[in-house]
């Protein structure tokens, strides 16, 4: 089953690269270790509705994600999700069978893309963090590889604007990394420098 998950995901990554490029007018770079990441936790900043699928065309094959089912509830057309490789779980957060099931992913060297903000949060609103991608590092053994959008929420900000401005660059940027072993606090502190170093002067 995963691995029919995993080759649809691979047959999405042009059109979500199309979708980014000609719908939305992006121009992307990307930092080039991003390619080589391999069995960790990325962890991610979340400023639009423009980031999963600017991700899924970006990062390496085999990455797996995680969301809220809330995005399913809402859209129910969305469902079709599920047949990619996206761990989806309650809005209130992970649940343990849940945290099995990514616990399983990592065991098979895979990576595991992971939003501590839970939704969208502009760069400049009041900080977020939910320390579940936390847990998941510690149980699975992996690294935490901090990864900052800059610049989507530009192009697509969906809970103020929701007006396509298009033309302008999105950068990946690897921000920093953690063992496992790090404490929650340095965890998300790692993550608040990340916000901080993207955030609107």
């Amino acid at each position: 089953m995963d691995a029919a998950r995993e080759l649809f995901g691979l047959a999405w990554r042009i059109p979500a690269r199309l979708l980014v490029k000609l719908w939305f007018g992006a121009r992307v770079t990307t930092d080039p270790e991003i390619h080589k990441l391999r069995n960790v936790i990325i962890v991610c900043n979340h400023p639009s509705v423009l980031d999963p699928p600017l991700l899924f065309g970006r990062f390496p094959r085999g990455t797996w994600y995680t969301g809220t089912q809330k995005v399913m509830l809402r859209y129910p057309i969305l469902r079709i999700l599920k047949a990619l490789p996206i761990v989806f779980f309650p809005a209130e957060g992970l649940r343990k069978h849940e945290m099995i099931r990514l616990n399983q992913i990592a065991g098979k060297g895979r990576n595991i893309v992971i939003f501590p903000q839970a939704d969208c949060v502009h760069p400049d609103a009041e900080f977020a963090c939910y320390p579940g991608f936390w847990r998941v590092a510690r149980r699975a053994k992996v690294e935490m590889v901090y990864v900052g959008i800059d610049g989507t929420h530009r192009i697509f900000d969906w809970e103020n604007d929701r007006k396509i401005k298009r033309g302008r660059t999105v950068a990946l940027k690897l921000f920093g990394r953690l063992g496992p072993d790090c404490t929650e606090e340095e965890a998300i502190e790692m993550f608040r420098q990340m916000i901080d170093s993207l955030r609107t002067k």
